[in-house]
């Protein structure tokens, strides 16, 4: 279930971080870009993150394996 919530929900926070309005969400998200190993793709996925002084700590859930 959750991950068809992230299906839906990740391709409007993507935009919403890439537009001049990301100040509604970039308190607390941001947008990890990577390149896919495989596909060779550029990709991006938004994560949480929180600052604990200089130290960003970025998290996702659990069952998701990076």
């Amino acid at each position: 279930m959750s991950s068809v919530f992230y299906q839906l929900i990740n391709p409007p926070i993507r935009a919403l971080l890439r537009s001049p309005c990301h100040w509604l969400v970039s308190s607390n998200t941001l947008l990890l870009e990577f390149t896919g190993r495989k596909s060779g793709r550029a990709l991006a996925t938004p994560i949480s993150y929180f600052l604990d002084g200089q130290t960003a700590h970025c998290f996702t859930k659990k069952s998701f394996n990076w």
